[in-house]
């Protein structure tokens, strides 16, 4: 763990705490105060009616509402700020959990792994203590789905660069980072955007110009003839008129005031929350810029995105007030409450109809840009790597596996060569030959998602990862361990054959037959990966296949990991090294475990 990076986030949570105890305060004073305007406006009323006063009585019941309604207002205030400043601790504390090796509160990804996938299973792409488990900062369900197909879908070299150069624009402002991450963050269950959008594509139609004109009149109408109803009782007729016309409206225009709060009923929380996302994105130039682009073409780009979304946020509420017992009827004899904010709900949804899921695939898109900037910030010892078009390529120094602690990791140099190669890596048991393949592999999928990768220094090109690692059968689909291997040799194959650029990552082939077959077997694959021209590594036990290096001088080379024992005792230095093992420990395994094979005959 780097001790500034620890330093910074203990900072920002007392800083946050300072600020939420202040909000309490208060929140807790606005508490009592509210209190003491309910008793003031009762003792007031009272007192008006006990001198008989109707107009002193309504004053005193009007000022009273009024009164409370702004402390309401401004208590509301101070606990959004207070729930604010709560997130922004819980954000800092996160990341300090993340650094000590405990689980990130955000999703682990695990409903994105898939067995059949090139290599997200073998590489611990998904799920808990997984890739995407270190990376994920995405609050949103669209954020999440795209980190996860950067992780599954190797980039384009153009794409790449343009990835790392945002990603370090957005890590050199950890404020903003934060400040991001706690707007967005909630308990609440999220909105389903593509519902949303779809939904809004249906949108009822609005008002016709003139029922437009006489809902915007009504409430006026009303309150001046409610006033004049105290001097004029003809007044009384207008107000039962206009009362009357009002909920004709709403009755009238049910169906559709019903089907938009469908669509955008509780909607209004995470609209606010995702306008104050918006807001950020666009004082940060750099997204700002992007969110521009994203929204070309839509019939959008003039517009102010988190003042529409707010807008969007601010309708829906009020629409949502509509349905509250009581004080709906209420509101829609008044004004026609419901209707009103129907048409202006119905006027923002023409206005705006390409806004939304252009403006939040952006949102996405930032998510997913700052997940990676926090991996930058938190590991500022990682380089972001060279990529480059000539293909195959890979050269990497002091290259480390990301899931594995800091105060264990080993690295190793390593380097693909000019024309590329297959690798026999040979080694004793626990050595660390799949540890090491799996750190090729992860880090190129780091790389070619546009992040930093753990290494002093990386040079890669753009290929497609394939792995043949967790072989697992299957009862329920009756395929043995040797089936499931030939199934998996078959895909790889074909995709060697599919795709112009790949790298494959074998480790034990033919784990699930006899010894014999197992060599004849496994020569005669890495003979037919040689005609295919394939480039990769393949990790065995078994040291005939090394002899490939003599037949297939310059293509095929030979590295391994070996162990030093000493008094029976086994010490291992996790270093690649080039040649052929020539210590092997499994007799030593076995017999820690009781089990003496010499004295077998």
């Amino acid at each position: 763990m780097d001790a500034s990076t620890e330093k910074y986030y203990r900072e920002r949570i007392a800083l946050a705490e300072d600020k939420i105890k202040k909000e309490r305060k208060f929140v807790n004073g606005y508490s009592f105060l509210r209190l003491f305007m309910i008793l003031a406006g009762i003792a007031l009323t009272g007192l008006a009616i006990k001198h008989e006063n109707i107009l002193l009585t309504e004053l005193a019941i009007i000022a009273t509402f009024i009164a409370f309604a702004i402390v309401v207002r401004v208590q509301v205030t101070h606990i959004k700020l207070r729930d604010y400043h709560t997130t922004f601790r819980q954000v800092n504390e996160n990341e300090l959990n993340c650094l000590a090796g405990k689980a990130n509160s955000y999703s682990c990804g695990a409903e994105f792994a898939n067995d059949l996938h090139p290599y997200t299973s073998d590489l611990d792409i998904f799920g808990k203590k997984s890739l995407f488990a270190l990376l994920n900062r995405c609050s949103t369900r669209g954020a999440n789905l795209l980190l996860a197909s950067w992780l599954r879908n190797p980039a384009e070299v153009n794409e790449v660069e343009k990835r790392q150069e945002l990603v370090k624009v957005l890590a050199s402002d950890g404020e903003w980072i934060q400040k991001f991450q706690a707007t967005l963050i909630s308990d609440e269950a999220e909105v389903d955007l593509n519902r949303l959008f779809s939904s809004l594509k249906a949108f009822p139609a609005g008002l016709d110009s003139c029922t437009a004109i006489f809902v915007k009149l009504s409430p006026l109408i009303f309150f001046i003839s409610a006033a004049l109803s105290f001097f004029f009782y003809q007044a009384l007729i207008v107000l039962f008129i206009t009362g009357l016309s009002n909920i004709f409206l709403v009755v009238y225009f049910l169906p559709r005031i019903a089907k938009a709060s469908r669509i955008t009923g509780k909607i209004s929380s995470d609209m606010y929350r995702y306008s104050g996302a918006f807001m950020l994105m666009e004082s940060n130039p750099a997204i700002a810029a992007l969110l521009a682009k994203g929204l070309e073409g839509s019939g959008a780009d003039s517009v102010t995105v988190s003042k529409e979304v707010k807008r969007l946020a601010a309708i829906s509420a009020r629409l949502d007030v509509g349905a509250i017992p009581l004080i709906g009827p209420l509101l829609n004899i008044f004004m026609a409450w419901n209707v009103r904010h129907f048409s202006t709900l119905a006027k923002w949804v023409e206005e705006n109809k390409g806004l939304l899921p252009e403006a939040f695939a952006v949102l996405a898109e930032t998510e997913a840009l700052l997940s990676l900037s926090v991996l930058y910030r938190n590991h500022p010892d990682w380089v972001f790597p060279t990529v480059v078009s000539q293909s195959p390529a890979m050269t990497a120094v002091q290259l480390g596996h990301p899931l594995i602690r800091d105060n264990v990791r080993v690295y190793n140099d390593f380097s693909l060569g000019d024309t590329g190669h297959i690798d026999i890596i040979t080694g004793s048991n626990m050595a660390g030959k799949s540890t090491f393949l799996r750190t090729i592999g992860i880090n190129a999928v780091l790389a070619l998602a546009g992040a930093p990768v753990c290494a002093r220094s990386m040079q890669l090109s753009s290929f497609q990862v394939f792995t043949y690692m967790r072989i697992k059968d299957s009862v329920n689909d009756d395929i043995s361990t040797f089936k499931a291997e030939l199934n998996r040799l078959k895909y790889l194959f074909q995709y060697i054959s599919e795709n112009q650029h790949v790298y494959f990552l074998i480790d034990e082939m033919l784990r699930g037959t006899n010894s014999a077959d197992k060599y004849r077997g496994s020569k005669a694959i890495i003979e037919k990966l040689i005609s295919m021209q394939g480039i990769g590594m393949v990790a065995t036990h078994d040291l005939e296949i090394s002899r490939l290096e003599a037949t297939h001088e310059g293509y095929v080379r030979n590295y391994y990991f070996d162990i030093q024992v000493d008094n029976d005792d086994m010490y291992f230095d996790y270093k690649l090294k080039h040649g052929i093992c020539k210590t092997f420990n499994a007799s030593l395994l076995l017999k820690n475990i009781g089990i003496n094979i010499n004295k077998i005959v």
